[in-house]
């Protein structure tokens, strides 16, 4: 009978808790990517423009948002089918991890957005493991402080973290370094210290 009462309870707080209006949020638009989403992002260009960066399970979505009622598919770009992709920006780039296949580090270059925004897939030879380097596959996650250093964490079957300097040549990165000990599944960096 306790456990009843404490059902009924969790019920009736749940119910409540669903009956919420809105939480200060207005439904402003709806797109469909027609196919399972796995992030988002949001990134905003030189002219003020506003983007949604969306990942799916095999694609990377960018819309404008000019008109936020009604957004406007600039690019989609086709990748390896995975269950995971994160995106982080810096200045006028934004850089996309999967974390399946050979991608390596989709780079997308929004300088010219909205009319002209370009993309490669980089697939250096880094220092990922303690032997000789490996060509760059695939990252589960990223991190970019504010200093324009990448943190991709989880790299290839190794799973350790590599560090880019991405204000250099932001096309073509420079490794700063890498963490060979032990995989990283996601990653902060505050001052000097990578969590």
């Amino acid at each position: 009978m306790k456990h009843l009462i404490l059902f009924i309870n969790f019920l009736f707080l749940f119910t409540l808790a669903n009956a919420q209006e809105n939480l200060n949020m207005e439904l402003v638009a709806n797109v469909s990517v027609n196919e399972q989403g796995n992030d988002i992002w949001g990134y905003k260009d030189i002219n003020g423009i506003e983007y949604a960066v969306i990942g799916s399970f095999e694609n990377t979505t960018i819309f404008s948002l000019e008109d936020p009622a009604n957004p406007i598919e600039r690019i989609k770009i086709q990748g390896t089918g995975s269950t995971w992709r994160d995106m982080k920006s810096w200045n006028t780039h934004i850089y996309v991890t999967t974390d399946s296949g050979s991608d390596g580090l989709l780079i997308i270059d929004m300088t010219n957005a909205p009319s002209d925004i370009t993309f490669k897939y980089w697939t250096p030879m880094l220092e990922i493991t303690q032997s000789t380097p490996t060509l760059l596959q695939k990252c589960h996650n990223l991190y970019i402080d504010e200093n324009g250093v990448c943190y991709l964490a989880g790299c290839n079957s190794e799973g350790g973290s590599v560090i880019l300097d991405i204000t250099t040549d932001p096309d073509n990165p420079i490794q700063l370094g890498a963490n060979y000990n032990r995989y990283a599944h996601d990653i902060y960096v505050h001052g000097d210290t990578m969590y």
